[in-house]
């Protein structure tokens, strides 16, 4: 699992939740370390290793959670089809696109229909339960 928010409290917090089920996460604290260490997961570790849920906060500077979810998909997008056009299509059939789920204060309208626009899979509110996340985990990890 990847998270990334630019508060190391609300990073402290996650972690700390997913204890609670076991799991471990890679945190970072900027959009753009995120996406980069997706990309090399991806393109070093092939599908099978790479995250299998993307956290990020929606407000975040420099790229924003909006940018990481966007950048997520296009890197995944690209590399399946590179996929494809290597294998054939029986050798590689799964098309396994990480869900990206925004973890952010805002609770307006605009903002839900903006994360789904961007390709997001759900959005959950700060602060985070833990029965919330359990919902998410169930939905989107397990």
């Amino acid at each position: 699992m990847l998270i990334c928010d630019d508060e190391e409290f609300n990073l402290m917090t996650l972690t700390h939740l997913l204890m609670n089920f076991d799991l471990k996460a890679e945190c970072f604290e900027s959009g753009t370390l995120a996406v980069n260490c997706f990309r090399k997961r991806l393109a070093l570790k092939c599908c099978s290793r790479t995250f299998r849920l993307v956290l990020t906060d929606i407000s975040m500077p420099t790229l924003d959670g909006y940018g990481v979810c966007t950048q997520i998909m296009a890197t995944q997008n690209f590399w399946f089809e590179g996929m494809r056009k290597q294998q054939s299509l029986v050798k590689f059939k799964a098309k396994r696109v990480t869900p990206v789920v925004a973890v952010t204060a805002y609770t307006d309208e605009s903002t839900k229909v903006k994360a789904k626009s961007v390709g997001m899979s759900d959005l959950m509110h700060k602060p985070v339960t833990i029965d919330r996340l359990e919902k998410c985990l169930k939905e989107f990890y397990y």
